[in-house]
């Protein structure tokens, strides 16, 4: 009974490799009957894992350099940030540094301009002592003539 399994089993398959062959007229049909029928060889498809084997180790290497490519670049990001911080803070100072002189920039002006009015002043009095001064001397010189001519 076995031997007539076996048989039909070989009837069935002769009908299928003769329904391939009367459909296989269309490009689409042969390639896909070429692809499916082809066993691979022992020798090829250890060819083929070595292959995807060393691709895959590659792609791990790649993985692992890119992984390290990255934390250094986040470790710069990170430095990077932090300098810009302590640059951020610095701007700052000056700022705050540059709003306090301002300030005591006008008090120093209104200070000044509180001299110069002063200054004005003395000078107005200097010239007017000067003037007085010179009165006396033109007054005491001519005294001094009178006396001595009289």
């Amino acid at each position: 009974m076995s031997k007539l399994v076996g048989l039909s089993g070989m009837k069935s398959l002769d009908r299928f490799k003769y329904s391939l062959g009367s459909t296989s007229s269309s490009p689409a049909a042969a390639k896909t009957f070429n692809i499916s029928s082809h066993q691979p060889s022992n020798s090829s498809s250890s060819g083929s894992f070595a292959n995807l084997k060393l691709a895959a180790e590659k792609l791990v290497k790649e993985q692992a350099s890119s992984k390290t490519d990255l934390d250094l670049a986040n470790s710069k990001i990170k430095k990077l940030s932090d300098y810009i911080h302590v640059l951020e803070e610095k701007l700052q100072h000056a700022y705050n540094e540059n709003a306090k002189l301002k300030v005591t920039h006008r008090e120093d002006e209104k200070l000044w301009r509180g001299l110069e009015s002063k200054f004005s002043s003395t000078k107005a009095i200097c010239d007017q002592l000067t003037e007085t001064l010179q009165t006396l001397a033109d007054q005491v010189k001519n005294g001094k003539k009178f006396v001595v001519d009289t």
